[in-house]
């Protein structure tokens, strides 16, 4: 064959398979092996470049729950991903400053679509998965789903501090108007947090707040200084075994 005809014959042929091809690619088709493979059957999505899993959808636990069982132990649940066989499960905690990868871990098969991880402390953990297949005996996945966030906080509320006087409503007329404020000791409390406010108007303007330490100091006295209304209420503290928890608000008067 001349040399010139077989070159015209074999650019011929290369613009007829580079048609072909792509109109078959399109097709969801793979030309090295002349084999379909639909990609809507396999759950993947198609693009130029690769074949990518579905990013899995997380299930459980809800984005942003809060939780105070004890022990920390916390099933993370996803939809199985069509095409994956196995899944990368990523957490990590934070204490308010930064985030710490806890665990990396890879649950196998296809329809395993959960995994337990033991929590040791009150914190905020976030969680994602990746999906993990193979196409045509090559390494693929999916991109990672959005993170997912939820926290613990398994501290046991302090009991709310019962006010005791003045009774809600009092009005008082006597002068200087120094007032005792009193309330039932709260157990397991080490302090308390006294707010005061006083109406000016339609809008409650706050005195500076007055911290107590002991469980058992549980009033104290000073002077309001004018005439009005004025409310208060106390919260029972306790830095490290217990919650705060706050009373509600009492109001009192002074007429004159």
């Amino acid at each position: 064959m001349r040399p010139g005809l077989f070159i015209v014959i074999s650019v011929v042929f290369i613009l007829l398979l580079a048609g072909r091809g792509c109109a078959e690619v399109t097709d969801g088709q793979d030309l090295a092996i002349g084999n379909a493979f639909p990609a809507s059957e396999l759950g993947l999505i198609q693009n130029p470049f690769s074949y990518m899993l579905e990013p899995p959808v997380l299930v459980s636990p809800a984005n942003g729950t809060a939780f105070s069982h004890v022990p920390r132990a916390m099933t993370l649940a996803w939809r199985p991903v069509p095409g994956a066989n196995s899944y990368r499960v990523e957490v990590a905690w934070s204490d308010g400053s930064s985030w710490t990868p806890l665990a990396t871990a890879t649950i196998p098969g296809q329809n395993t679509s959960f995994v337990t991880f033991e929590f040791v402390g009150d914190y905020a953990a976030r969680w994602r998965v990746t999906a993990v297949g193979a196409w045509n005996s090559i390494h693929v996945e999916s991109q990672p789903s959005a993170w997912w966030y939820f926290s613990w906080n398994t501290r046991q509320a302090l009991p709310e501090p019962v006010l005791v006087s003045p009774g809600g409503g009092a009005v008082f007329s006597h002068t200087p108007r120094v007032t005792t404020l009193a309330w039932k000791p709260v157990p397991g409390a080490t302090g308390y947090l006294l707010e005061r406010g006083i109406l000016m108007g339609t809008e409650w303007y706050p005195y500076p707040d007055i911290p107590l330490t002991g469980g058992m100091n549980a009033s104290c006295t000073f002077d309001f200084g004018s005439q009005g209304h004025g409310r208060w209420r106390v919260t029972a503290v306790d830095g490290s075994a217990f919650g705060d928890s706050t009373s509600g608000w009492w109001q009192f008067s002074f007429m004159n």
